[in-house]
This record gives C-alpha cells, sequence and structure tokens, in this order.
C-alpha cells in the first residue's frame, strides 16, 4: 500500500511502498521503457533515448506530460522532469524514483516537488495520481 512518508512535506511530496515480489531493476525498467510505461501508466509513451526527453500521453483525455530523464542509474534511481501541456502556466517539477532491494520484493520511494503554498492543490493531485498508478504498477507484480 502507498503511503505517504515522514519526510513528505507541504513542499515537497514523498510516498512510500513495499512492491511484493519486485526486483528493484524491473522497477526502474517500469519507469523508464515505454512498453512497461504503457501497461501500468501512460496509455502511450516515446523516450528520446538519446536526450531523455520523454513524451506520455493520455488520449482519453487528451493529456500530454513532457519532460526529460535526468538521471537513470537501473535497480536504483530515476529522476525526471515533470510539466503538463494543458497547464502551461504551472512551474516545472521533478519527480524522484529510488529502489532498494527488501525481502520479500522492493521498496519504492517516490519524491515529487517542489511546491509551494499556491500548489496545494495540484501536489493533491499528484497524490491522488501516485497512489492510483503506483496501485497499478503493483498489480503487475502480484
Amino acid at each position: 500500500m502507498l503511503r505517504e512518508a515522514a519526510t513528505s512535506t507541504s513542499s515537497r511530496l514523498v510516498l512510500e511502498t513495499l512492491l511484493a515480489g519486485a526486483e528493484p531493476a524491473t522497477v526502474t525498467d517500469h519507469f523508464t521503457d515505454p512498453d512497461l510505461l504503457t501497461r501500468w501508466w501512460a496509455g502511450e509513451a516515446q523516450i528520446d533515448t538519446e536526450s531523455g526527453d520523454y513524451s506520455f500521453r493520455w488520449p482519453e483525455q487528451g493529456w500530454t506530460l513532457r519532460g526529460r530523464f535526468i538521471e537513470r542509474v537501473p535497480a536504483h534511481r530515476v529522476r525526471f522532469t515533470w510539466r503538463w501541456d494543458h497547464e502551461p502556466a504551472l512551474p516545472e517539477r521533478t519527480v524522484l524514483v529510488t529502489t532498494e532491494a527488501v525481502p520479500g520484493g522492493t521498496h519504492l520511494t517516490i519524491a515529487h516537488g517542489e511546491y509551494t503554498a499556491d500548489d496545494q492543490d495540484e501536489r493533491a493531485d499528484h497524490l491522488a495520481g501516485w497512489t492510483h498508478f503506483i496501485g497499478r504498477l503493483a498489480e503487475r507484480f502480484a
């Protein structure tokens, strides 16, 4: 079950869960491989392997998430920028995904931010979104 970590604040959303039966390398692959991404998160995913630029689309909603992979360390962490096309006035955010092998699976942590006092509705939307989609990711390993 995904839960908000003790280190989460109003300016930085930090979530964590145990993905039972998952290996850390497989989890990080699910954030960086377009074929795997479309099985739990986006309807369509494109990643330029040279530049790290990505585009994830949800055609039914008409949403596109764009950014760049800043760091990819298989089985350890993935860091990427985050900006929705349909919310151009909002600032670009950064997401850090870390994995750690633990008995029975992988401990997954997602840190998303930074947020200001004016961004709390967006932070709440991100919490709801991650809760939904990480639940779908966990189902892949169940």
